[in-house]
Formats: C-alpha cells, structure tokens, sequence
C-alpha cells in the first residue's frame, strides 16, 4: 500500500482561466525520496501544497490525495501536524518565535506534550542536526543557512513520516545548500522518513533521490529513478533541467546510455573520453591558449570607464550596542558594468545593496551614485501592491509578452509560482527604465529556461549603457553573464577580480563545469565552453 497515492488530481486556482494541474496521478511509498521538478510555473509548489489540506490552496479540486489509505481532507489536522511536515522556500516566512529553542519546541508545545517529553525531544533534535551551539541564539540573528537548518530541525522535532519541502535551498548559497541536502538524505537513509521535495538544483539530489517526477504544463512528463528519467528525456526539452554533467554528455554526442549525473561521474568520463581520442586532445591544447589569449587581450585593451557607484570606507551595523555587519567596505562599480557579488548567507551581501541604494544608511563612510537606481529585494512579495498581476504593471501588456507573463494577467501576484514572481519584480524593475539596477537574488526559485531569458533581458540593459549589480548564491549564472566579481566573507570584501578569474580560482563557489572540467580545461568556466573545447574540429587559430 502507498503512504501517498494522487488519484486524478486537478486543480484550478480561483479567477485562473486553465488548470494548473491537470489529472495527476502519482504513487509514493514509505521511505522513498522524491525529488519534483520542471519548469517554473509548471504545478509543482501546487501539488506539494495539496499533499497537506491546511496548506491547499484556494480553488476548485478534483481527484484525490490519499495518505495511509485515508482521504487527505478526512486527516484530522492534529495527525496532519504530527505526521506530515512541510518547509517552504522562504526560511524567514516559518520562523515564528524568537530564540532557537522556542522554535524547535513550538510544535510541540502546540500539540499539548508534557515539558519534560518536549525537552528531551528539543535537545535530541538540536544535537542531531548540530544546532546545539545555535540552542540560545534570537532567530533573527541567525544566517539564511541556519535559519532553514533550523526550520527542517523544528519539523522533525514533531517526528513526522513525511516532509515535503518546496525549493528549500532556493535562498541558501552553495556550500550551506550541500549540507541542508546531505543532512536530508541522513533523514531519509538513517530515520526512514519519507522525503518530496521540489527543486531547481538537482545536481546533488538526483543522484541520492528514489525517484525523479518531471512535470510539464501541470502534468507528470516522466516518474522513475533518476538514470531511467534522464534516458527517457534525453532527446526533450526538459532535458535541460537534468544536471550540467549530463547535458555536456549530450551536447558532444554521447548515446543514451550511462548518463553522468554527478561531478564525479562527469569527470571520470571526460578523462576517459579525451584519453582515447588524440584529436580532442588537441582541441583543447588549443582552447586552452585562445581563452589564456583572449583573457590576457582584454585586460591590455580595456578602457576606463566612468564610475555608476563609489562607495568609500563603509560601515554599517543595525543595533548601536550589535556588532558591525559592514566593515570598512570600498567599491567602485563601472558604468556598463555587470558586477556581481557572491558569499555565504549572513556574510552581509544584501545589506551592502540596500546601503547602496539608500534603503539603509552607513554610520561611517561615503556612498555617490551617478544615475537612476532601482532595487529588486530578495522577498519580492514585498513589491506586490495590487490583486492582479496586470494592476502590478500598470496595464502594460507588453511588458508581459517580454517576460512570458501575459496568461497571468488576471491573477494575484501571491497566486503565482516562485520563478513566477521573479519575473513579475522584474517587470516592475524594468518599467522604471533606470540607469543602475540593484538585483538581490534575481534567479532564486526560477527555472534554467528563465535564467536565460533573464540573462538575455541583463545583456541588453547593458549594451543600452545600464549597469547591473547581482547579489547572488547561483554561481552558474554569475560564470554565464557576470564581468565582474566580488566575494564576500563576514562583512569584508576579502576579493574581487574578473569573473573567470574569482571560477578559476576558487575550489568551492566555482562552477560544476569547472570542478568537472577544470584540470582538463584550464580556464573553461562554463558548460557551453567545455562542449566547444571538446568538439573536435571546432576551434581554429
């Protein structure tokens, strides 16, 4: 018998003109781990929230959702609590106490369990997941990554058979976003806790997940393990969303078979690929010498620009008796300028940006802009003024076209997808047609296929003369478009450099193209790169 069985189900949001899930149907077993994923938009937070009647959302439904045999909407809610966990995307939209160990008890003080139960189930928990440490800490002064952390751990204080989880890693940077997926598969190999979650970043989940379910259009497109599904889409678009190994694997030609799914994998097949053909090897000798070429020709022929923002000597902390979380920071940011910002959670990115645009003032030091700004916030809801998505845009139906949003045009705002209202925030941005963008986390929870349009969209701002300042964990993203780079750590900027450099040289926040293909590839940073550099004959002097 499943744990979970999805009979037919269907769904359509209330005021939306089409169904956003369309007769789904879906078997999981106690202990699987199922990774959901597609493309924005296309039903997966939707399925997920139907899975937990509290957290359906409003609309008419069809079909059914049984748990352990039983109707979801038959559960009472006190057995739903207990035994189906769910984290969302958001870690700050969970957290509803102030100390660490307030939150881990909170479910637990809700059910009615006796102090002492609660206080050996706190404790256990908060040794288990290695929040101990964190144990008397305020919520609010904890990172993204501890934050989230610290939801999974409240969820499972509650002991549930299941936890579902809607892109948990969408806001973590990349190193806090490992963990949080290692220590999910400790939850489901050691307690045997059903595990479904929905994400953009599969690279680390495929290869340890049960089973894989692609969704198209509001429909399941493939539901097997991950190998089996990577065979199956391999000559479809949504291929796309399979991990970069796979899709180098693809684009230079290989069969079906034996899909790299993981770094490892890709790089014991790169070698063993350009080990038996003496021509690749050749073409990547000279790939290597025409990117060193070009490399060391645009740092002789690049010009100086003017300046779009200065900043000087600047420090900031938000409680006069806190410690600082910008600490003597000096920038200059040139016009026509793509310059992003990477580091951990908590290292002080989004606060500098928020300096910079004036939201928060520094108590030392100098900021000048020179030109318009706009800034799009890590939580764009909060940009979100109106009950129609039209409304947000002020009737301007082009902008929609652009960004793909134009059958949304009577729908609220907070009814759309994640990677939906990412590009919604970005609409707004771009009606007020500025000279400097400020964008925080701009591909968070957004599919591969946006991020290229998104990319597209920064492109064309800057050869309009725009500059685009990034505050980002999507490293990928930063390689693709970024010029250049500068890397945060507890406030400072320890270093900052071209973008290909900052990839070539850092071991961790580097790409999967490059841990794959790095020592092979010397200063190749991207998939379509390391594809060009292995493409024999492709490449002339």
């Amino acid at each position: 018998m499943a744990q979970i069985e999805i009979k037919n189900l269907t769904f359509k949001y209330a005021m939306a003109d089409s169904s956003c899930l369309k007769n789904v149907s879906l078997n999981i077993e106690n202990g699987d781990f199922v990774v959901v994923c597609g493309k924005s938009g296309c039903g997966k937070t939707t399925l997920l929230r139907c899975l937990k009647s509290v957290l359906t959302p409003n609309g008419d439904k069809a079909g059914e959702v049984l748990f352990e045999n039983k109707k979801i909407e038959e559960v009472d809610e006190r057995t739903q609590a207990m035994k189906i966990g769910f984290v969302m995307q958001n870690p700050q939209q969970q957290i509803v106490t102030d100390k660490v160990w307030h939150e881990l008890a909170f479910g637990l003080e809700n059910m009615g369990m006796a102090r002492e139960e609660i206080g050996a189930r706190i404790g256990e928990t908060a040794e288990y997941f290695g929040i101990a440490k964190l144990y008397e800490r305020t919520t609010n002064s904890l990172s993204g990554g501890q934050k989230q952390l610290l939801n999974l751990a409240a969820v499972m204080t509650m002991q549930p058979k299941v936890i579902i989880l809607d892109e948990p890693t969408a806001q973590l940077d990349p190193i806090a976003a490992e963990k949080f997926i290692q220590m999910l598969h400790k939850i489901n190999d050691e307690l045997g806790t059903t595990v479904i979650i929905s994400e953009h970043r599969l690279d680390q989940l495929l290869p340890v997940c049960s089973k894989a379910v692609v969704m198209k259009n509001g429909e399941i497109l493939a539901d097997d393990n991950s190998y089996k599904v990577a065979d199956k889409l391999y000559n479809t678009e949504e291929f796309q969303f399979m991990p970069i190994p796979a899709q180098i694997y693809k684009e230079i030609g290989e069969l079906s078979e034996n899909i790299p799914l993981t770094v490892g994998q890709g790089r014991k097949w790169i070698e063993n690929y350009v080990n038996q053909n003496q021509i690749i090897k050749e073409n990547i000798a000279k790939q290597n010498r025409l990117i060193n070429l070009e490399y060391e020709n645009k740092d002789k022929n690049k010009s100086a620009k003017d300046i779009a923002i200065s900043g000087k000597n600047i420090w900031f902390r938000y409680e006069r008796d806190r410690a600082d979380i910008i600490k003597g920071i000096s920038v200059n940011i040139e016009n026509e300028q793509i310059y992003c910002i990477l580091g951990g959670n908590g290292a002080g990115k989004s606060t500098l940006i928020k300096i910079l645009c004036g939201i928060l003032k520094q108590y030392r030091g100098k900021v000048k802009i020179n030109g318009k700004i706009v800034y799009m916030p890590q939580n764009v809801q909060t940009m979100f003024l109106h009950d129609t998505v039209i409304d947000e845009v002020d009737g301007n139906k082009d902008i929609l076209t652009k960004l793909n949003l134009d059958k949304y045009e009577k729908t609220h705002p907070y009814d759309l997808s994640g990677g939906e209202q990412q590009k919604l925030a970005m609409a707004k941005v771009l009606l007020c047609n500025p000279d400097i963008l400020l964008l925080d986390e701009p591909t968070k929870g957004i599919d591969v296929i946006y991020k290229k349009e998104m990319g597209k969209i920064i492109l064309d701002l800057k050869k309009q003369g725009k500059t685009i300042v990034i505050v980002s964990h999507d490293v990928e993203f930063c390689a693709e478009y970024g010029d250049r780079c500068a890397m945060f750590f507890q406030g400072k900027i320890i270093s900052e450099s071209s973008i290909r450099e900052m990839i070539c040289t850092n071991r961790f926040y580097t790409t999967v193209s490059h841990k794959m293909a790095g020592e092979l590839i010397e200063k190749a940073i991207t998939k379509e790169e390391v594809v060009w550099s292995m493409t024999a004959g492709s490449i002339t002097e």
